[in-house]
């Protein structure tokens, strides 16, 4: 139960021990038991397996405050038979040495290589907080780990041989995974912008191909997005999330000239809204090649940025409702509802992306009359 005091939630539960799990995750049954060392046997690390009261101490049965010294996650007790039990276990390990900084003990690394396929029989929403999890962490990269213990090839299986293919970028090589994961580490801590960094270049493996430059990926936005969205599916994300990861991963490579027309049609184009985070994505991407790659191209993005800021410090027109004019003020001048409306709109907003100062009611107004009277409606 949880027990409220002074606006804080306390949970208050009986010691319990578990029986026989289905489905390496959840006990057949619970019993509850008098011992309190009974009821921390079943904890998944003995950094977890603690207790305190104010009149027997620390309790720590299995050394979990010697393994927070020593930065240690270690299982309680036979390690194959505690991630057999619960398969989320292995999951958690690698969240926490992401969040904490830990390293994995041996035993325990090792019996999550050896029951790495029973991740298999988690649910993609249990697999999918914990990914979100690692990849909001202080040390994303520990990703690789997913890799390094077999677990990725049943969680995520695409992302696998990224870490296989490389991409030349000045004198350097780097792996697309290697690549990826020091984007994901660079951008901020926000789940669109850490999704879309893993995923941004995921297609480059199934379309790579020489050309006159060496090496080339052709189509590879195209491609991520596809594969992304299988992924994204799978894991169960929202339609809303889902939906800005895949935008920013199709227009990650964006050319924006720094010109305040060029960034107005590209800010329309991607959606306002959006256009601040894809700048975000392609400054990550930028750093994450090396400093020699990324002193080039930022200079280019924070000049598109400035510009950006200007536009918006001015409240120039990016989006039909923005526009000075209203699908009800073409109706009433003539319009009638349906298709034409939303194309008359589209014009108008061709014409103040290159003029902002024409978004007013009156020039709006009559243009929309002129194409009233052309063929184009």
């Amino acid at each position: 139960m949880t027990v409220v005091m002074n606006s804080k939630n306390y949970e208050v539960t009986t010691y319990r021990i578990e029986d026989k799990y289905i489905r390496n995750r959840k006990p057949e049954s619970v019993r509850f038991t008098s011992s309190l060392t009974e009821d921390l046997s079943r904890r998944d690390f003995t950094v977890n397996a603690m207790a305190y009261n104010p009149s027997r101490g620390l309790v720590d049965p299995f050394n979990g405050l010697e393994d927070i010294g020593k930065k240690l996650l270690r299982t309680v007790g036979d390690a194959y038979a505690r991630f057999s039990e619960d398969a989320l276990r292995m999951l958690r390990c690698i969240r926490f040495s992401a969040q904490l900084g830990f390293s994995i003990d041996a035993d325990t690394f090792d019996a999550i290589c050896r029951n790495s396929m029973l991740i298999k029989n988690i649910s993609s929403e249990r697999i999918r907080d914990e990914l979100n999890k690692i990849l909001l962490s202080k040390r994303p990269e520990k990703f690789s780990l997913l890799k390094d213990t077999g677990i990725l090839k049943y969680v995520m299986n695409e992302f696998t041989e990224c870490f296989y293919t490389t991409q030349k970028c000045q004198s350097v090589d780097y792996s697309i995974a290697e690549h990826s994961l020091n984007a994901v580490k660079i951008i901020e801590a926000d789940k669109v912008l850490r999704w879309t960094m893993l995923l941004h270049d995921i297609g480059k493996p199934t379309v790579r191909s020489t050309c006159s430059e060496g090496e080339c990926f052709p189509s590879y936005q195209e491609k991520s997005a596809e594969i992304a969205k299988k992924i994204l599916s799978r894991l169960k994300f929202d339609n809303n999330t889902a939906n800005r990861i895949l935008k920013l991963i199709n227009y990650s490579n964006l050319s924006v000239k720094a010109l305040p027309e060029s960034v107005r049609e590209a800010a329309a184009s991607v959606g306002p809204d959006i256009f601040e985070d894809l700048l975000k994505v392609m400054e990550a991407d930028a750093k994450a090649m090396g400093p020699e790659y990324a002193e080039k191209n930022l200079i280019h993005i924070y000049k598109v940025k400035e510009i950006f800021e200007e536009i918006k410090s001015q409240k120039q027109c990016l989006s039909i409702k923005e526009l000075a004019v209203k699908g009800s003020d073409l109706i009433e001048i003539g319009f009638e509802e349906g298709k034409k409306i939303g194309f008359v709109l589209s014009e108008l907003l061709k014409t103040v992306i290159k003029q902002p100062e024409l978004n007013t009611y009156e020039h709006l107004i009559q243009e929309a009359k002129n194409l009233l009277n052309s063929k184009l409606t």
